[in-house]
């Protein structure tokens, strides 16, 4: 069984242990998977493949699973070939690179 955790954007800044009175934050769940160095993979975080390609990871409602944007399914990826570089709150202009 996989881990549940979660880490919380407030607005200003990632918090990797969210408090329980905390408001107004965004919460991002862990998928339970890591990136070739080890590094947990959380739905926000922006990813790079072995061919330097960028990709959000994003839980997709409609089939149930962490997908990573514009390839599917986070699952089906080769985690020794992708690295978490960012993520989308603190590094949006990663995005605008693709």
């Amino acid at each position: 069984m996989r881990e549940i955790k979660f880490r919380a954007w407030t607005g200003e800044r990632m918090l990797n242990e969210v408090a329980s009175n905390m408001v107004e934050v965004e919460l991002m769940q862990y998928t339970g998977l890591e990136d070739k160095n080890g590094k947990e993979i959380f739905e926000g975080d922006i990813v790079e493949d072995e061919d330097h390609f960028y990709y959000e990871i994003q839980w997709d409602a409609d089939d149930f699973m962490y997908i990573a944007d514009g390839i599917g399914p986070l699952c089906e990826l080769e985690f020794h070939e992708i690295n978490v570089i960012g993520n989308i709150h603190e590094n949006p202009e990663l995005l605008e690179q693709k």
